[in-house]
């Protein structure tokens, strides 16, 4: 009698180390997941490399380099446009660009762009329309090696479609 009730209670034991097991494992891969999505970024394929020659260029202040943008225009009824989305060579971290007008609509985003790269035409997820436009620059900035987000900008300016 003795024996079986040993037994059973190895057994018990044994199914409760596997669910405590079972469980820390699902919360651990999951905090994973949670902490990984949002990380989906990967290299732009159209950034190419850029010659700045022609761009003023920034003071010798420390930090990460911006760039600035006048009133941008784009073609009425069309989703291709051209922009010069640059990560300045200077930068040690990736840039993430994310084109919005107006009332926040994005229209678009971009995937990694390395220092001292440019995309300089992108596909909108929906054509502008007509007229005058404010147009907001996200530029989200992860370091080059753990991908770890680090400070954004936002850079407002004119945008006429027409």
């Amino acid at each position: 009698m003795k024996k079986s009730k040993y037994i059973v209670l190895g057994i018990i034991i044994t199914v409760g180390l596997a669910l405590a097991i079972g469980i820390l494992w699902h919360v651990f891969h999951t905090q994973e997941e949670n902490n990984n999505a949002g990380m989906s970024y990967q290299l732009d394929e159209n950034a190419e490399e850029w010659d700045a020659s022609g761009v003023t260029p920034q003071d010798d202040t420390s930090g990460i380099k911006i760039p600035g943008y006048g009133t941008i225009y784009f073609a009425s009824g069309s989703r291709e446009q051209s922009i010069t989305l640059y990560n300045p060579k200077e930068n040690t971290c990736y840039f993430v660009f994310s084109l919005s007008i107006d009332d926040d609509t994005v229209l678009y985003e971009s995937g990694y762009v390395e220092p001292g790269k440019a995309i300089s035409e992108v596909k909108l997820s929906e054509a502008p329309q007509a007229g005058e436009h404010t147009l907001y620059i996200t530029i989200s900035t992860y370091d080059l090696e753990t991908e770890m987000a680090l400070n954004n900008a936002v850079v407002k300016c004119d945008l006429q479609v027409g």
